[in-house]
This record gives structure tokens, C-alpha cells and sequence, in this order.
């Protein structure tokens, strides 16, 4: 029981990370509640039974989450030699008061659906700056020997609060479908809670990180561009990256593969669960985020120690095995679902659980290497770009697959989860591939001292470590 409540511990982190850790967990409490409501399954399935959203546009509201990551390239240009509190704090407050106007969307209206969808795209603008901006404070504020270990703990926080809110919330959905007019605006009104803790968090070496940027840039152009010149720069920077840098480039593929194949099926077992199979809003939680969510927190305290030690190509490997077998059983579960036979449906919800037991434990290892992946090809004054770039990348898939999977569906019904299992082989491919071509260290360079949040000579204190910390 001890290991469930790892998120409390102090003692086996840096002296130097405890106190942002302490303030960034406060944070990290309440605003699980908020990411929870807004959760893309769970938007997906309240735009589905709620607002009476059509196939096409629940999954549109399943992938804005993602999709709004295209601007994450935006982002990354925008919080480069800025104060990152500060703008992180401006975006919760935007993000709370989309949620909040939700409660104001009339149900009846004939485009409730799509007034829905905007509110959820609104929210998800902010939230996918947010991505960028945390990654950065990690990057600062943690050393990398323990960043997977720290992220691990707040992610997992986040999750388990968000699981419980998407419980809670379905639940009264079941009760009475309209009280999301009440119940979003309160989870708006808990999110404000978030903020003060924020008010403790430092992000260690940012005067001088900003001060080195400014030096950068002068060096380079003379003089700090205006707004649009620097995102014009930004932009041409990240595209010379990808030009210049043929590792990260080619593990942009391998995730953007993998990132397919996800993204095949989730939006549609959305629309099967709540259309097809017509389940109720809980049961359909459930399947979609109660299951895969409570697996990730178990697992993810398993999958940290691996990260830390093997580094991200090596990890992607055995993330995208998971994957695949995942994705198999889904086919599976699809598959006995259509059989003949009055057993045939409780016999598929068996196999359908099983897999999404998997899909957790996927998610588990999926979600250290998607926020710290990137880290093991960034270089200094590039890494808010290195995440732009990793990030965008997943909107764009975004924006294209889940609306293929649609198209597929259609035409090979339950083939369609055949070729998201054909992507994800097709993944772990690249990844083994990349693993035997860089067998190398987890950073591709060694930090100076006291760069990225590691502690400089005589700086903190001993750091014991142990075989299995977080998430």
C-alpha cells in the first residue's frame, strides 16, 4: 500500500527539486479534476449521448485534444526567453473559462453538437500550450536521473484525479443528462484552486537560461525579433531541425507510426461503444478511460525505472510491443462480437476488457516517453523547439487518422482494426531499428553542470536511489 502513495514521498528526490516538486504537486490536485472533465473520451462520449453528436463529429471532438497540438509549434516559439510561470498561469485561467462556459450550451439546440466542439477546441488551445510549457519547468527543475521518476508521480496524481472525475461525472450524466450545466462551471470554480500553489514554483536557471537566449538571438540577428519575425524564425529553425537532425527525424517517423495505429482505434471504439453497442455513459467511462487510467497508475511506476535506464529508443521498443498486442485484442474483441450466438457479446466485453488492460499498461510506458522522449535529442536553446516540433506532429496525425479510421470502418468494418495492429508492427520495426543504429547513452551529449536541473558540485545533497519509484 505504501508503494500506491510513492507521490508523497520526498526523501529519495533531490534536495533542490522537493520544494517545486511540493508546489507543482499542490497544483497537480486540482487540476487533475479539470483535465478529467474535458478528457477526449470523455468530451467524446457527452458530445455523443449529450449533444447527440453524429459519427464524424464525435470523433472530432475524441481528437481535438490532439489536433490542437499543431499550435504546439506556436507555442514553443512564444515561451522561448519568457517568463514560463507567467504564461503558464495565463493559460489555466483560459482554459477554466472555457470549461465554465459549457454549462452555457442550451442541449436542444440544433447546433449544440458543434457549439460543444468549440468550446472543447478552446479549451484544448490552451491546454496544448500548457504541454510545452510543463516540459520546459521539468526540463529546469529536475535532474534527468530523475525526471521520469518526478514525471511520473504528477502525471500519475493527475490521472487518478481525472479517473475519479470521470467517474463521478458519468455517473450523474446517467442520473441527468443536463446537469452538465451545473457541473462544469463547479469544475471550473475547483480548477481556480490550481493557481495558488503556483505561486510557490520556481523554475531553477531561467534569468540566466532567458539572458543566454537574448545573447543567442543578438548574435544571431542583432536584436530580439518582434513577435511575428521570431515566430517566422522559430518556424524556419524547427524546419531546419528536422533537415539537420536525421535521429530525431527518424524517430518522428517511428512515433508518428505508432501514434497512427492509437489513433485508428480509439475514436472508433467511441462510436461503437456509444452508438453501435449503445452503452451507458459509466459503462462507456469505463471502457474508454476507467480501465486503461487505473492500469497506467499501476504501471507506470514499473515502466520509470526501465526509462531511466535504458533511454528512450530501447524503451520504445517494448512500448510498442504493448501496443500491438493491445490493438490485437481489440480485432479480437470485435471479431467475437460479430459471431452468432447469445454469448457471443458478454464473451467480446471479456476480451474487450482484457485488451484495454493492456492498452493501460501501454499508455503507462506511452506516456514517460511522450513528455521526456524528445529531451534525448534537444540541444541547448532548442529543446522548447524540439517539443514543438514532437508535439505539432502529433496533432497532425491527429487531424488525419481517426477521420481514415472513420473511412475504413466503413468500408472493411472491423478491418480497420487490422491496420492499426499492421502500424504498430510496423513501429516496433523502426524503433528496434533505430535502438541497434544508436545503442548509445540516454542524453546524446553530457550536461554541464547545473544544466537541465542537474545539481552542480557541492550543490544538494546524496540522492538515494530506488529499483522502483513512480508511476
Amino acid at each position: 500500500m505504501q508503494r500506491v502513495f510513492d507521490f508523497l514521498r520526498f526523501d529519495d528526490l533531490p534536495f533542490m527539486a522537493r520544494r517545486n516538486y511540493a508546489a507543482e504537486l499542490g497544483h497537480t490536485l486540482p487540476w487533475g479534476v479539470v483535465t478529467g472533465a474535458v478528457d477526449g473520451s470523455i468530451a467524446g462520449i457527452v458530445a455523443s449521448k449529450t449533444f447527440a453528436a453524429s459519427e464524424t463529429i464525435t470523433t472530432v471532438v475524441w481528437a481535438l485534444p490532439a489536433i490542437t497540438c499543431i499550435l504546439n509549434v506556436l507555442w514553443s516559439v512564444l515561451v522561448r526567453g519568457r517568463r514560463r510561470l507567467r504564461l503558464y498561469v495565463a493559460l489555466v485561467v483560459g482554459a477554466l473559462l472555457g470549461i465554465a462556459s459549457i454549462g452555457l450550451t442550451p442541449a436542444a439546440w440544433s447546433h449544440s453538437a458543434w457549439a460543444f466542439t468549440a468550446q472543447v477546441g478552446l479549451i484544448h488551445l490552451f491546454l496544448s500550450g500548457l504541454i510545452t510549457v510543463r516540459t520546459t519547468i521539468w526540463q529546469a527543475n529536475y535532474p534527468h536521473t530523475h525526471r521520469a521518476r518526478i514525471t511520473g508521480r504528477l502525471t500519475a496524481v493527475r490521472m487518478l484525479l481525472a479517473l475519479l472525475t470521470g467517474a463521478i461525472l458519468s455517473s450523474l450524466f446517467d442520473w441527468n443528462a443536463a446537469a452538465y450545466r451545473l457541473l462544469y462551471p463547479l469544475v471550473g470554480a475547483v480548477g481556480v484552486l490550481a493557481l495558488p500553489p503556483l505561486r510557490r514554483m520556481r523554475v531553477r536557471g531561467e534569468a540566466l537560461q532567458n539572458r543566454r537566449f537574448a545573447e543567442y538571438v543578438a548574435s544571431a540577428d542583432g536584436q530580439r525579433p518582434h513577435a511575428l519575425a521570431a515566430l517566422w524564425t522559430g518556424l524556419r529553425e524547427s524546419a531546419r531541425i528536422l533537415h539537420d537532425d536525421p535521429a530525431f527525424r527518424e524517430y518522428m517517423v517511428g512515433m508518428f507510426v505508432l501514434g497512427m495505429a492509437n489513433f485508428f482505434v480509439e475514436p472508433l471504439l467511441l462510436n461503437i461503444l456509444t452508438k453501435r453497442f449503445a452503452l451507458s455513459y459509466l459503462q462507456s467511462a469505463i471502457l474508454m478511460s476507467a480501465v486503461p487510467t487505473v492500469v497506467m497508475l499501476i504501471g507506470i511506476r514499473y515502466w520509470a525505472p526501465l526509462f531511466d535506464r535504458v533511454g528512450v529508443l530501447h524503451f520504445r521498443v517494448y512500448n510498442s510491443v504493448v501496443w500491438l498486442i493491445a490493438h490485437l485484442g481489440v480485432l479480437a474483441a470485435m471479431l467475437v462480437a460479430a459471431a452468432p450466438g447469445r454469448f457471443a457479446f458478454p464473451a467480446a466485453m471479456v476480451v474487450l476488457v482484457l485488451a484495454r488492460i493492456v492498452n493501460g499498461l501501454g499508455n503507462a510506458g506511452g506516456t514517460l516517453a511522450w513528455n521526456l522522449g524528445h529531451l534525448h535529442f534537444a540541444r541547448e536553446h532548442q529543446t522548447e523547439l524540439y517539443m514543438g516540433i514532437h508535439v505539432a506532429l502529433t496533432g497532425v496525425r491527429a487531424l488525419v487518422t481517426p477521420f481514415l479510421a472513420l473511412l475504413c470502418w466503413r468500408s472493411i468494418g472491423n478491418g480497420a482494426f487490422g491496420v492499426a495492429a499492421a502500424l504498430a508492427f510496423a513501429s516496433y520495426l523502426l524503433f528496434r531499428r533505430m535502438k541497434v543504429t544508436d545503442p548509445g547513452s540516454r542524453e546524446r551529449r553530457a550536461p554541464a553542470p547545473g544544466e537541465h536541473g542537474e545539481l552542480a558540485p557541492g550543490e544538494g545533497s546524496v540522492v538515494v536511489e530506488r529499483a522502483a519509484p513512480d508511476r
